[in-house]
């Protein structure tokens, strides 16, 4: 058996080297950069918004965190706490204490809540644990995005029967 020598591998073509068609075209960047600008446009108002309704329910659940912490004391001292809410703030806040305006005031939803974004209003100007826990009336506080018609509105019902607390969104906050 004889054995032939192998050729040696050929090499590309010297036409065909890599530094000639490298990269991108100015065209196709282009095109690039219009397409992610028109998708970047189509979500950017949905994340807004998304974000916003997220600050909303972060106020809301401070605000019933507060009222459940007024409430717990008040048993706890056998005394009564008094929730007050300013809200002519330009940022949500609220107190604790023994009386109205008492308390040491509290800014609500931290630094994502910037002055101006979010408003606290509420039916009545402070919320009146007893020793036992209960109010005497009942009090919606609402949160909602300042200047937005139709944004996220959330809200914290209390209620007089052994003064009972929860969370309403949208269309079911008064």
């Amino acid at each position: 058996v004889s054995l032939t020598p192998m050729k040696p591998f050929k090499s590309w073509p010297q036409s065909v080297t890599h530094s000639a068609t490298a990269g991108f075209t100015l065209l196709e960047m282009l095109v690039v950069v219009i397409i992610v600008g028109v998708l970047a446009s189509i979500a950017a108002p949905d994340w807004f918004q998304y974000l916003m309704g997220r600050r909303v329910v972060t106020v809301r659940d401070e605000v019933r965190q507060v009222l459940e912490e007024a409430q717990d004391t008040a048993i706890a001292r056998r005394e009564q706490r008094v929730v007050t809410f300013y809200t002519n703030e330009d940022r949500p806040t609220v107190s604790i204490g023994s009386t109205h305006n008492d308390g040491i005031r509290q800014t609500l939803g931290g630094d994502s809540v910037r002055p101006g974004m979010i408003t606290l209003s509420a039916t009545a100007d402070s919320v009146t644990f007893d020793y036992q826990g209960t109010v005497a009336s009942s009090t919606t506080i609402t949160v909602f995005p300042t200047g937005q018609t139709g944004g996220r509105k959330s809200c914290v019902l209390v209620r007089t029967l052994l003064g009972s607390l929860t969370n309403e969104d949208g269309a079911n906050c008064p």
